[in-house]
């Protein structure tokens, strides 16, 4: 099944949950983000014998689901999942080693990487009034890394694959306009080599309906890093436009 029929169909069966998750003291929010990217990427096995590439536009997305409450000590939760995938062509200026394998001068690589983010947030809201909210916290990202080569015109390929987990300090504030519907947000994720920000508008949709609806466009700065210690190093750092939807129970 398709993870666009998939969303759908929970959102669905969370719609027709909603008011017995309204009952109770805890407020779940569902959302997604979508992002199109071409940024270019550097990786190899060796800091002298690296390859950047800039591939084609690829459209990424990522699934969040969040607990947030008004009990003391016990912090909020979100949970997400993300992902980018580019491919490339690159001709080679220098021998080239990847994953055992050596590529000559000249050779046309093809080459696919993908990356994969699990975060794991916990925090506290410092600020709740009605024109500023700011939480703190801890997002524990688990990242996963995967690149396959070949050669065009030849069998000879190669791939190369790394994982690890980053902690990172979490704020987030959003700020709105009573009774308008309009805020503003900026989320600031910092680690020791990765970081993911996040700053934009949005829209509520409350009316006293359950649920309540989040439109939002923003802009998304990420930098997703595998160093030698990993495995194979990497780099990539996303520079997009997003926008997004946040429903409320």
């Amino acid at each position: 099944m398709k993870p666009l029929l998939k969303f759908a169909l929970f959102v669905g069966m969370l719609f027709w949950v909603s008011p017995l998750l309204a009952k109770g003291p805890f407020t779940f929010t569902i959302g997604a983000d979508q992002w199109k990217q071409d940024d270019p990427a550097t990786y190899g096995v060796a800091n002298d014998n690296l390859l950047a590439f800039s591939g084609q536009s690829e459209t990424n997305r990522q699934y969040e689901l969040s607990i947030t409450h008004k009990l003391p000590i016990l912090p909020n939760v979100r949970l997400s999942t993300s992902s980018n995938e580019q491919t490339g062509t690159n001709t080679l200026a220098q021998t080239y080693v990847l994953g055992g394998e050596a590529y000559s001068v000249a050779s046309q690589l093809s080459s696919v990487h993908k990356t994969k983010a699990f975060d794991l947030l916990l925090s506290y809201p410092v600020f709740d009034v009605s024109i500023l909210k700011m939480d703190l916290g801890l997002l524990t990202r688990y990242q996963e890394l995967d690149i396959a080569t070949s050669k065009a015109g030849d069998t000879q390929q190669s791939q190369v694959d790394s994982d690890k987990i980053v902690p990172m300090v979490h704020v987030n504030i959003q700020s709105g306009v009573p009774l308008l519907g309009f805020f503003v947000f900026a989320e600031f994720n910092k680690g020791d080599s990765n970081h993911l920000y996040q700053s934009g508008i949005g829209y509520t949709f409350d009316n006293n309906l359950i649920p309540d609806v989040d439109l939002k466009l923003g802009y998304r700065k990420e930098s997703v890093d595998f160093s030698l210690s990993d495995g194979v190093i990497f780099n990539q750092d996303l520079d997009t436009t997003f926008a997004g939807m946040r429903i409320r129970f």
